[in-house]
């Protein structure tokens, strides 16, 4: 009911399906990937992963890498620099922008204005957790690369940019000074 309204889903799972923590162990499965709730989950999802065109499939990805530390909500405009970074023959403007409307239509991202900016995110967290693992050694480096080359400009406007950069320089396994310098700021 919550997708149909365009919401975050609180819960995505089929009936029967519990998921049981031990007493006192909740801090440490505050972010539990949907490959280790169930398989069956994972399927379904990885199956709608698979029907999405190439390009909504790599919008995805950027989208799942760069909102991975949960500190990032993208603006459309560096998604669409990202993409561009990334594809040999570039995405045009009327083309991200139908993009996003119809993975938007498609229950697939949540669109929101934050001070008249576009900001985008996937709308399912099992959706992320699929795409995130769908995803090459050398696409996430790539992705990752892609992102850090961009947030580089605005690293100053919010406290979580130098956040994301260094886990986003973690995970391209920066060398020490550099990750050093983006957790200083």
């Amino acid at each position: 009911v919550r997708l149909k309204e365009g919401k975050s889903a609180l819960l995505v799972l089929t009936e029967g399906i519990s998921l049981q923590i031990p007493r006192g162990s909740l801090r440490d499965y505050q972010r539990i990937s949907v490959m280790s709730l169930t398989s069956e989950v994972a399927m379904r999802f990885a199956h709608v992963f698979d029907e999405l065109p190439p390009l909504t499939q790599t919008l995805a990805k950027v989208l799942s890498i760069a909102c991975h530390s949960g500190f990032l909500s993208p603006t459309q405009e560096l998604l669409w620099e990202v993409l561009n970074n990334l594809i040999a023959e570039g995405v045009e403007v009327h083309t991200m922008n139908s993009l996003v409307d119809e993975m938007s239509e498609m229950y697939l991202l949540k669109v929101y204005d934050m001070d008249g900016i576009r900001r985008l995110r996937l709308l399912s967290p099992a959706l992320a957790d699929v795409t995130r693992d769908v995803c090459t050694p050398v696409q996430v480096r790539s992705i990752a690369e892609a992102l850090i080359d961009r947030l580089k400009s605005c690293i100053h406007e919010s406290f979580r940019i130098p956040l994301v950069m260094a886990a986003l320089s973690h995970l391209v396994e920066a060398d020490e000074e550099t990750q050093a310098s983006f957790w200083k700021q």
